[in-house]
């Protein structure tokens, strides 16, 4: 009695199958539409993201610079010196410009770990003090907004797309 080989080895499945991914997919036409799409898509998400974080950090920035009494009043609630404002604010405007900056790509990568610190320190401070959800959940959106302009930053994605695929296992003979 012969084997027969599975219905996926055989050509007639390939072929099926090729052109039921062919008819899925569209024209090379529609395929090169959906890309620019995705681009253009991607590109109003970075520009979005980025703009808002940037907005809201400026914002937060210039109040932490300018003293305010609400300012220095919830930096002593979280148990911080006063100075500490200042030179906050002071990072968190360096890291905004760095941000809209062209060019410049590791720079913006210290920018956006400074404020992933920054705003991760922040939700974790207000937690730690005993503030309400509410409060502690704000630094956290705005971290969420400025991941996702990092993420989508055209010049890490570009970066990212033509890094080689080296394996980087450890040879047998180097582990012992």
């Amino acid at each position: 009695m012969t084997r027969r080989p599975p219905l996926y080895k055989t050509n007639h499945a390939r072929e099926w199958f090729h052109n039921a991914r062919k008819e899925n997919r569209g024209s090379d036409d529609d395929f090169d539409k959906r890309r620019v799409t995705t681009i253009r898509t991607k590109r109003a998400l970075y520009w979005a993201s980025t703009g808002f974080a940037a907005l809201a950090l400026a914002a937060i920035g210039a109040a932490d610079l300018t003293r305010l009494r609400d300012v220095i009043a919830g930096v002593a609630h979280l148990g911080y010196p006063a100075y500490f404002a200042t030179i906050i604010g002071v990072w968190k405007l360096l890291a905004v410009a760095t941000m809209l900056a062209p060019g410049l790509p590791r720079l913006k990568e210290w920018a956006y770990a400074g404020l992933f610190f920054v705003v991760s320190s922040a939700a974790i401070s207000h937690a730690i003090s005993g503030d309400t959800a509410g409060v502690a959940a704000l630094p956290l959106m705005i971290l969420g907004i400025v991941l996702t302009s990092w993420v989508l930053q055209p010049a890490r994605r570009a970066a990212v797309a033509a890094k080689p695929s080296k394996s980087t296992s450890i040879p047998s003979e180097a582990r012992a």
